[in-house]
C-alpha cells in the first residue's frame, strides 16, 4: 500500500529532490556563520546528523509534513495510491495544499500516518510489525461492499504479513529522519551554524533548493523543499510516541473485503464469464461443429481462470444437457444469476437460466 501523500509529495519532484524533501528539516536559513561545503564534505556532514539523529529516534519519532504544490502534481502522482481510488481526481491549473502526520513506535513495532490533499481526500494507514498493515477504505465501492458483508461500519481493511517489519513499512509510510536525510547529499551546498548551536545545511538541485536543519545536538529536527512545482515545510519529534490501532469494529479483514467485492458485482461478472466461455469455445473449435463436450472442457477452463483471478470461488460450473450451467449465489444477499451454454452446430449460445 504504497501510497501515502508522503510518497505523492516525493513523486511530484525529481528523484533526487525526493530523497532530500523527505529528509528535509524546517527551518530557513538565519543569520550566522555560513561556510561553504563541497559535495563529499555535504555528504559527511550529513551522516554525522543522521548518526546522532538515530540515537534520538530509538524511543520513536515522529513528523508533519505541509506542502503547497501544482495541481498537476497532484493528477500524476495520485495514480500511485492504488488503494485509494477515491483519491485518483485529476485537476487542471492553480495551486494545492497537503498534508501528511506520521509516527512510529519501535519499542511496540507500530507505526501511522494520516494525509489530506485539500479537496480531495483523506488517507490513514497503520504497520504492525510481525502481524500486517491497516489501510483505510476511500472507494465507495469498498465501503459499499463492506455494508453489503455486514460490516457498515468498517473504515479500514486488514492486510495480513507475518513477515512485514516496522522498518519496511515505515520506509514507504512514515521513514525514519536518519534514513532520510543522507539520501541525497551530493550537492554542495553551505552550513550555517547559528548562535545557539543550531545548524542549517542547503543546497540547491536542478529544479529545488532543500534545507536541512540540526538542534544544538546535533539532531534534524526539520527543513524546508524549495521549488516551482512544490514547496515543503517538514518537522520532526523524538520520543515514545503510542499509536492507537483501529478498534475492531472499524475493521474488515483482506479476504473478507476481496470476497465481498467480487459478490457486489456477480450478476456481470456471470454474464462476462457466459460470453467468454463462447467465444472460447468457439475458437478451439477451429470453425467445426462444437461439441457438448468442448463446451463443458473449456466453460470449466473459464471458470477456473475466473475465480482464481478474483481470489474467489464465486462462479460454479455444472453439467447440462448440450452443455453446461453456470451461476453464482450471493451469500449475503441471497441473490443468484445463472446462465446455460450450448453446443448448436459451429456455436456456442449461452442464454440467461
Amino acid at each position: 500500500m504504497e501510497k501515502t501523500l508522503f510518497r505523492a509529495l516525493l513523486l511530484a519532484t525529481t528523484a533526487s529532490l525526493a530523497a532530500g524533501a523527505l529528509a528535509a528539516p524546517a527551518a530557513a536559513l538565519a543569520d550566522g556563520t555560513t561556510t561553504s561545503l563541497s559535495s563529499a564534505e555535504m555528504a559527511a556532514a550529513l551522516k554525522a546528523v543522521a548518526a546522532t539523529t538515530a540515537i534520538a529516534e530509538i524511543p520513536g519519532y515522529a513528523g508533519e509534513v505541509t506542502a503547497t504544490f501544482n495541481s498537476f502534481s497532484t493528477t500524476a502522482v495520485t495514480t500511485t495510491l492504488l488503494h485509494h481510488p477515491a483519491l485518483l481526481k485529476a485537476t487542471d491549473t492553480g495551486r494545492q495544499t497537503g498534508s501528511v502526520r506520521f509516527a512510529a513506535d519501535p519499542v511496540h513495532g507500530r507505526g501511522s500516518f494520516r494525509s489530506v490533499i485539500a479537496g480531495e481526500g483523506v488517507t490513514i494507514g497503520f504497520g504492525v510489525g510481525g502481524k500486517g498493515e491497516y489501510v483505510y477504505l476511500a472507494d465507495p465501492a469498498e465501503h459499499a461492499a463492506a455494508r453489503m458483508a455486514g460490516l457498515p461500519a468498517a473504515r479500514y481493511v486488514f492486510q495480513p504479513d507475518p513477515k512485514l517489519t516496522l522498518d519496511t513499512w515505515a520506509g514507504q509510510n512514515a521513514p525514519a529522519p536518519s534514513d532520510l536525510i543522507v539520501q541525497d547529499p551530493r550537492h554542495p551546498g553551505t552550513r550555517t551554524v547559528h548562535d545557539d548551536g543550531s545548524a542549517d545545511y542547503a543546497y540547491t538541485t536542478d529544479s529545488a533548493t532543500i534545507t536541512y536543519s540540526a538542534d544544538a545536538g546535533g539532531v534534524a529536527s526539520g527543513g524546508t523543499v524549495a521549488s516551482p512545482a512544490i514547496d515543503e515545510t517538514f518537522l520532526f519529534q523524538y520520543g515514545a510516541h503510542s499509536v492507537t490501532l483501529p478498534p475492531s469494529t472499524q475493521v474488515i479483514s483482506r479476504v473478507t473485503l476481496t470476497k465481498a467485492l467480487a459478490y457486489r458485482t456477480m450478476a456481470s461478472s456471470v454474464a462476462r464469464v457466459a460470453g467468454d466461455i463462447t467465444a472460447l469455445v468457439e475458437e478451439k473449435a477451429h470453425g467445426r461443429n462444437v461439441t457438448a463436450a468442448g463446451v463443458r472442457k473449456w466453460g470449466r477452463v473459464v471458470v477456473t481462470g475466473f475465480n482464481r483471478s478474483i481470489e474467489v470461488t464465486m462462479v460454479t460450473v455444472r453439467n447440462r444437457a448440450g452443455g453446461v450451467r453456470i451461476g453464482a449465489k450471493n451469500p449475503y444477499t441471497g441473490a443468484t444469476s445463472a446462465y446455460v451454454v450450448k453446443a448448436r452446430g459451429k456455436h456456442a449460445v449461452a442464454r440467461k437460466a
